[in-house]
């Protein structure tokens, strides 16, 4: 309850308009005209007797736009507690994935969507197949999303779809740091359908393989793919 005025104007303003940020906003407001409730406010940041500050808890609480402000403000505060953890594990995979673009070891890019390539059932043997080849595993969408978008808006400036210009902006970024680019598609993705065809026409000078993922792909006919395509890019690497 420290300062709690303060501390929700920073949020405020750090944040974008939103329905929950208008309505703490309101509340908020409300609070300071009630000279009252703000008088026992501030005496409860500035006491340092535990049996005052419970007893002055509890008058405070009884305000009911108190409640409703503190309901709000915990809302944001645990909202925006959850986007910074989120922002820090991507950046953790942002920085996994730089370390792997420096290793010496064979490395292919997976273009797709997260609920795609991360899903074990669709693609869990993909993804098991190339570390049993001793291949390094790049991800589309752990690329900085600024820099993704600026490689797609130079391959369509009309490109529609974010997901989709972050997987295309991708594949144009890391398709000279690669051996080879896998692209998985969804079987009733329209996007994917139009805009992985067209992005693949365009890149040259490395292997590309589209692989349609629904929930009857037969596990032979795509293991026999996967098998070629990596002979394909081992022999590319070694004639240099």
């Amino acid at each position: 309850m420290d300062n709690i005025i303060d501390k929700t104007k920073k949020l405020i303003d750090s944040f974008e308009s939103s329905e929950l940020i208008s309505k703490l906003d309101y509340y908020k407001r409300i609070v300071i005209g009630n000279k009252e409730l703000l008088d026992l406010i501030k005496r409860y940041n500035n006491s340092t007797d535990n049996y005052e500050k419970l007893s002055l808890k509890e008058k405070i609480y009884k305000y009911d736009e108190y409640r409703e402000y503190m309901k709000y403000y915990n809302e944001l505060f645990y909202y925006i507690m959850g986007k910074i953890k989120n922002r820090k594990y991507c950046l953790s995979l942002v920085n996994k994935q730089d370390k792997i673009l420096r290793s010496k070891k064979m490395k292919i890019l997976i273009v797709a969507h997260p609920y795609v390539v991360y899903d074990e059932y669709l693609c869990g043997n993909i993804i098991r197949y190339f570390k049993d080849e001793d291949i390094d595993i790049l991800y589309s969408d752990r690329l900085n999303r600024k820099i993704a978008i600026s490689y797609a808006e130079d391959f369509s400036n009309t490109l529609y779809f974010l997901y989709s210009k972050e997987n295309i902006g991708s594949s144009f970024y890391y398709k000279d740091c690669v051996d080879g680019i896998v692209f998985l598609s969804s079987f009733p993705c329209a996007s994917d359908s139009l805009v992985n065809e067209l992005a693949i026409r365009k890149l040259k000078d490395v292997p590309v393989i589209n692989i349609i993922i629904d929930d009857s792909t037969a596990t032979s006919g795509l293991m026999t793919r996967l098998e070629s395509f990596v002979d394909i890019i081992k022999a590319r690497r070694d004639n240099g």
